[in-house]
């Protein structure tokens, strides 16, 4: 399976979940994601498909996107990765984009982006990982706000432009995990609680105050 020619929802889901453990929604969701693009109804202006991962570190975000990698392309690291902390104050801004006219390395065009990994060819899609996007700069925010919304990003000095139409955008973040996680845990356990205070329940539920949250 190594284009979106030959996408199989359920042997993508079957790989991945060997792979990744623990994560079956997380899996679910990528592949939707993929198979709306491989049926072709995705916005042709903007990327094949764009996919937030939101969790905190060591779950496994950045490993899935690897993996999605490892199927579509050629290899885990056959990517563009962005760490996007390095990318924190404004004035690194111009490594996103370059820099403008005038300015050293603008005829350079210089990016930390990959353009050939970015818009892959005809038979294979491009992949690119904004990894921990809440630790760039608003600068940096906007433009890749914009590179979704368009599909592309023409870099500062005007001349050149990177295309994401034919690629795969994740993005990943720890913002706002803890709050989501504990919000699960308290949404499972208020479930157990009201099926525990069921009338006919055998248990000592009805003795106890209250859940508690760990």
């Amino acid at each position: 399976m190594k284009s979106v020619a030959a996408f199989d929802r359920d042997t993508f889901v079957a790989r991945l979940g060997q792979r990744i453990l623990g994560q079956p929604d997380a899996v679910s969701a990528v592949a939707r994601a993929l198979s709306i693009a491989h049926a072709g109804v995705h916005d042709p202006g903007r990327p094949l498909a764009s996919v937030l991962l939101v969790g905190p570190t060591g779950t496994g975000n950045t490993e899935l996107v690897r993996q999605v990698a490892a199927e579509i392309p050629s290899g885990a690291d056959d990517l563009c990765r962005i760490d996007m902390a390095v990318l924190a104050q404004e004035h690194y801004a111009a490594s996103f984009s370059g820099a403008p006219p005038e300015y050293p390395g603008s005829k350079e065009s210089f990016t930390l982006l990959d353009k050939d990994k970015i818009e892959g060819d005809p038979y294979t899609p491009g992949i690119v990982l904004f990894d921990e996007v809440e630790k760039a700069d608003p600068t940096v925010i906007r433009a890749l706000l914009h590179v979704l919304d368009s599909g592309e990003l023409r870099l500062a000095n005007g001349r050149e432009r990177i295309s994401f139409r034919n690629s795969y955008v994740f993005m990943t973040s720890n913002l706002g995990s803890r709050d989501v996680a504990e919000a699960q845990r308290a949404s499972r356990w208020s479930s157990r609680w009201r099926r525990l205070r069921q009338p006919g329940s055998t248990q000592s539920a009805p003795r106890l105050p209250g859940p508690t949250i760990w």
